[in-house]
């Protein structure tokens, strides 16, 4: 607000919202909600030196909804799945936006896309797992879709919603028994540990020697 207020220079690398509003200030454009997008957007390509991290975002909420929709690559789920959970340990706001893709599963789950909620579960046990602890957080905000979940009967089938149902249980129980999921995570972080060391070489054979 002093900034503002005393007209300051905005450096290069501020954040976009100073760079947004210094520009509006500037060319002395009306703050409305169709220029504030325009310039956010030119700003944000054009002056912004944080452009990778804009392109980061977009890259992993794609990312994020292709391992929760109907059509994923099976195969490559494993590897998918441990490199979102890696991106969330390295950077804060990455968490915020997967979880966002999360709910949304959650939310369109009914009937034929009855697979967006299993693998969106299947998406935040591992997060619980292998994430940063702040998704315990995350996922207490959405404590009552979980809950919701655990008596999931939306499905076209009675299997299908059974699944939903027990993976549910499963991660509402990670949530609130903190205990138990600490207990969890520390084993998953000894096998990531574990899998990450160099495999001992076998010795080298020894020839015998005849007498």
């Amino acid at each position: 607000v002093e900034e503002v207020r005393a007209r300051r220079a905005v450096a290069k690398d501020a954040p976009l919202f100073l760079l947004a509003s210094n520009y509006h200030r500037v060319q002395r454009m009306d703050f409305s909600h169709l220029n504030v997008r325009r310039v956010v957007r030119q700003v944000a390509q054009t002056e912004n030196p944080s452009q990778y991290l804009i392109d980061w975002n977009v890259s992993i909420r794609r990312k994020a909804m292709s391992l929760a929709s109907n059509s994923r690559n099976a195969p490559a789920i494993p590897q998918a799945l441990a490199q979102i959970c890696a991106e969330c340990n390295e950077c804060g706001f990455i968490l915020v936006d997967v979880m966002a893709v999360v709910w949304e599963r959650i939310r369109d789950s009914r009937a034929t896309q009855w697979k967006h909620g299993l693998f969106a579960l299947q998406l935040l046990r591992e997060l619980l797992l292998h994430g940063p602890l702040t998704v315990v957080t995350e996922a207490e905000d959405g404590i009552d879709k979980i809950r919701g979940l655990k008596s999931y009967d939306f499905a076209l089938r009675a299997q299908n919603s059974a699944q939903i149902r027990q993976l549910a249980s499963q991660v509402y129980d990670m949530i609130v028994d903190r205990a138990k999921l600490f207990t969890q995570r520390r084993a998953a972080a000894s096998s990531r540990r574990r899998s990450q060391l160099p495999r001992p070489r076998p010795p080298p054979k020894v020839a015998r020697l005849r007498v």
